[in-house]
């Protein structure tokens, strides 16, 4: 989660989700900056981010940038939004300024004296773990781009509080995957995903294997193959099944992997575990056809 301290300063990012958040970064390559100060200031920033990469350490560009009491002397507080609207409003300001701008001073009575600033109402953390997982040398990719795109969107559907609920529902020990499915189905519909579809593997040796949902592609393999798992998720091996079934894939190179945060009947944490031996398939000597994993964890 971003949200620590580290040498005396407060860090914070909307939203929450760390990898969620540089994800955004990479994408947008534009960060909406707030410093407060203990002098009471409260400064506006924009980080442009144009040599940020999804393999850059994304804590130590902020605890280096502007989350620096070194560089930001009597600094307490550094709030990094990629939307400008989710940043604390608990004052008035002048609006942003360019980070290479001279420091604009808030009058006394405008700016709060709490150190913990609330966040605009509305606004909340992510409660859907997220990992994302990418050959470096496919990392330029359109597709890849666009696929990261739309896993950012899945995640910010799946932790709207009405879908988390929902999920949270379903998610009781002895309930079947379809379920959880089912909480997904209208995002994944508008986003033209078909559920099993058929004739996928049809140059392969499994030409009956069936995703729960893809989106293919209509060139090449830059398809989008989601797999939501419950029970069964390492019990059975169905994450090692679902990667597989993406590298065969005649339409798809990018896999959505949808699984529980923690298996009901023995207490594991299935999502650290999952991302733990997929991460083996992304390191150059092991790669696969899957360009890119995103991780849900709900």
């Amino acid at each position: 989660m971003l949200s620590y301290s580290k040498n005396g300063v407060r860090i914070e990012g909307y939203p929450r989700n760390e990898e969620a958040f540089k994800l955004m970064v990479v994408e947008k390559r534009r960060v909406h900056v707030l410093q407060v100060f203990e002098d009471r200031r409260h400064v506006r920033r924009i980080w442009n981010a144009r040599q940020f990469s999804a393999t850059a350490n994304l804590r130590w560009n902020l605890e280096t940038g502007y989350a620096s009491r070194k560089r930001y002397v009597g600094l307490i507080e550094a709030h990094f939004a990629i939307d400008e609207s989710d940043l604390p409003s608990t004052f008035e300001t002048k609006g942003g300024s360019d980070a290479s701008a001279e420091e604009e001073r808030m009058p006394a009575q405008q700016c709060s004296s709490s150190v913990n600033i609330q966040r605009r109402a509305g606004a909340s953390s992510s409660r859907i773990q997220f990992r994302e997982l990418v050959r470096e040398d496919k990392e330029s990719e359109t597709s890849l781009m666009e696929a990261r795109a739309l896993a950012q969107q899945l995640l910010v559907e799946m932790d709207k509080d009405e879908i988390y609920h929902q999920i949270r529902q379903k998610d009781v020990r002895g309930a079947d995957s379809k379920e959880i499915q089912n909480c997904l189905l209208s995002f994944l519909k508008a986003n033209g995903f078909q559920e099993e579809h058929v004739g996928l593997f049809g140059t392969t040796n499994s030409p009956n294997v069936r995703p729960d949902y893809c989106r293919p592609s209509s060139s090449g393999r830059n398809g989008i193959i989601v797999e939501v798992e419950r029970g069964k998720t390492t019990h059975n091996n169905m994450d090692m099944f679902d990667i597989w079934k993406c590298h065969i894939c005649d339409k798809a190179n990018y896999l959505f992997l949808v699984v529980p945060q923690v298996r009901a009947a023995n207490g594991r944490k299935e999502f650290e575990f999952v991302c733990k031996r997929m991460s083996a398939l992304f390191r150059p000597q092991n790669y696969t056809n899957v360009y890119g994993l995103w991780l849900f964890g709900y």
